[in-house]
């Protein structure tokens, strides 16, 4: 499988010579990370080779560690290569564990030899299959619960009928997922051509409006004309304009370019993070603009527990991670939080736990020398810190609720004598029934010691 290779060195001759050895591959060289920068927006490279003494240049200041490292961040996907002319242990190591999948010794490297041939091809190939996986996790929409399952159903119909709609829902919610979900179910995909996420408020009016009547004179590229027969996915609807909200519901009623005959056969998405009625009630939504398309409502993850688990386990699956790693504990951890950023933060949380048991754990393999985690269980002591302190957080302001609500319900006793129906009338309550199972007997459940400071309520709803 041909791959695209990219050596990170100061010494050119050190490029020549693997391009001449890896004839089966592309190979590319970058000296200085304003080069790096610009291979790896042209090129979709699958393999870094990373110089680990490159000469700091003064002007960007990046070591051969810095580049490592800035690579797994923004790139996770590309495979990492570190050599160098030295041997010592304590350098492999940090370089394997702020990212790089081997290790090669200058000093004894055989470029044309078999081994390093088939080392680099395993590498490719296990990046071109994890880069396969990715793909085939967007096409399909993660989660079981009932919000999922008519999100599900809501969106197949729309591919079919290739109507444009409003995506509603908080931020973190990965909706470009939810995109190429759409994609996927519709005939768009048999063109193979991807859906095109734009975020329009970034564009000046003027340039916007260019774009849109397909009138010359636009310096920026025609979002339109490359989601011609796709899907455009706008991003901050809510930032634009009345002007433009109006251009676009005028485009997608007549289906084709302003002040044109042109037709336009795009389906668009309008994201929406915020709540609709907010926006229209400050003018920031035009109201003829919302009610001419269907909306489709993402439920925030909190809502629907029952999809975590799926999350957790596709993501462990894409990045080559054992279901198996993760303790009891820790998916007790995983399931109860309420992930207030959503799918995004759990990814966040995932990667970083990860990241924090391979280097609790490195071991180097005696057959390929290299330094990787241990498959043991990832501890408790793994997940990142502010998970705890804000899981703490929110469940002290959970008990505070609950503290005032029971003083409440302990001042209508008081005041009622202990007439339990009364003193529920009182607090707005139908009827002491009702009282009881809403928060007597959930706050007995949760927090019986805190309940029990108030006597009242233990006498009267005879709690033991």
């Amino acid at each position: 499988m041909r791959g695209n290779i990219l050596v990170i060195d100061d010494e050119r001759h050190v490029y020549e010579d693997i391009h001449e050895a890896l004839p089966a591959h592309n190979v590319y060289y970058a000296e200085s990370l304003p080069r790096v920068k610009d291979t790896f927006t042209r090129k979709d490279i699958d393999l870094a080779i990373v110089d680990l003494n490159i000469k700091v240049n003064e002007k960007d200041r990046f070591s051969g560690l810095d580049y490592i490292k800035t690579i797994r961040k923004r790139y996770p996907t590309v495979k990492i290569v570190a050599h160098s002319s030295y041997r010592e242990i304590e350098r492999i190591q940090t370089a394997i564990l702020n990212g790089a999948e081997e290790y090669l010794y200058k000093g004894k490297l055989d470029l044309f030899s078999e081994e390093f041939r088939e080392k680099i091809n395993q590498l490719i190939n296990s990046k071109k299959k994890q880069d396969f996986r990715r793909s085939e996790l967007k096409k399909e929409l993660i989660g079981c619960s009932p919000q999922q399952m008519r999100l599900r159903e809501q969106l197949d119909s729309l591919a079919a009928r290739r109507d444009s709609f409003f995506l509603i829902g908080e931020p973190g919610l990965d909706k470009e997922n939810v995109i190429h979900y759409l994609h996927y179910k519709s005939q768009h995909y048999v063109s193979s051509k991807p859906p095109v996420i734009e975020d329009c408020s970034l564009w000046l009016r003027e340039e916007l409006l260019k774009v849109m009547s397909r009138k010359p004179g636009s310096k920026k590229r025609d979002f339109l004309k490359q989601a011609h027969g796709s899907i455009l996915f706008v991003r901050n609807t809510e930032l634009l304009d009345k002007g433009i909200q109006n251009g676009f519901a005028e485009m997608i009623g007549k289906q084709r370019y302003l002040h044109s005959r042109e037709p336009l056969p795009v389906q668009f998405v309008f994201e929406l993070e915020t709540e609709a009625s907010k926006l229209l009630k400050v003018g920031k939504l035009q109201d003829a603009f919302f009610h001419e398309l269907e909306h489709v409502y993402l439920a925030p993850l909190r809502e629907r527990p029952a999809d975590i688990e799926l999350y957790v386990e596709k993501w462990m699956q894409v990045n080559d991670f054992p279901i198996g790693l993760i303790t009891p504990k820790v998916w007790d951890i995983l399931l109860q939080y309420p992930w207030p950023g959503n799918v995004e933060e759990l990814y966040k949380v995932l990667n970083d736990m990860m990241e924090t048991h391979k280097q609790a754990h490195p071991q180097k393999n005696p057959i390929t020398g290299r330094y990787q985690y241990m498959s043991k269980e990832v501890a408790l002591t793994s997940l990142p810190a502010d998970l705890f302190q804000k899981q703490e957080r929110l469940e002290d302001m959970a008990e505070a609720v609950a503290r005032l609500e029971l003083e409440y319900i302990e001042k209508a006793l008081q005041l009622h004598h202990g007439k339990k129906d009364k003193a529920a009338k009182a607090l707005g309550i139908q009827s002491s029934d009702h009282l009881k199972k809403t928060y007597i007997n959930k706050y007995d459940k949760l927090y019986p010691a805190l309940i029990r400071q108030f006597p009242l309520i233990v006498k009267y709803y005879k709690l033991k």
